[in-house]
């Protein structure tokens, strides 16, 4: 997605400026892409941490497409606010649209945010029962 937006941007400073030289300054800034990178993962994780999100990304975990219809009911939330936080996860690249099908199927990055929360939840389950 980070990558989309830099070509995005730099399409608009060519056209509206002119100059094109946005793109060259970016790329010879390493402070500058890896804080954009910072933001644009933090900003993953938190979408993908909120538990409405989150109980969508473990329904598309396995990888397979689904209707959004039954992605709604799976998680219990209506419709429109389930496309809603789909588009959200969406421009995260967690969920990727199926349109030829009128599906959405959980990204190799939503798979792996499901397992380290759930390995996360495993190790505090473990730890809770072994006292103080």
């Amino acid at each position: 997605m980070l990558r989309y937006l830099v070509a995005v941007i730099d399409r608009e400073d060519r056209l509206e400026v002119g100059t094109g030289e946005w793109k060259e300054t970016f790329a010879a800034d390493p402070d500058a892409r890896r804080r954009s990178v910072t933001e644009s993962v933090l900003r993953t994780l938190r979408l993908a941490a909120d538990p409405a999100n989150f109980a969508i990304l473990e329904a598309l975990a396995d990888g397979t497409g689904r209707p959004i219809d039954v992605v709604a009911a799976d998680v219990g939330l209506p419709r429109p606010a389930v496309d809603e936080r789909i588009s959200d996860l969406v421009s995260a690249g967690l969920v990727s649209k199926i349109p030829e099908a009128a599906q959405v199927v959980g990204t190799e990055a939503a798979s792996a945010f499901v397992a380290v929360v759930g390995e996360a939840v495993r190790v505090g389950e473990a730890r809770l029962g072994e006292g103080p």
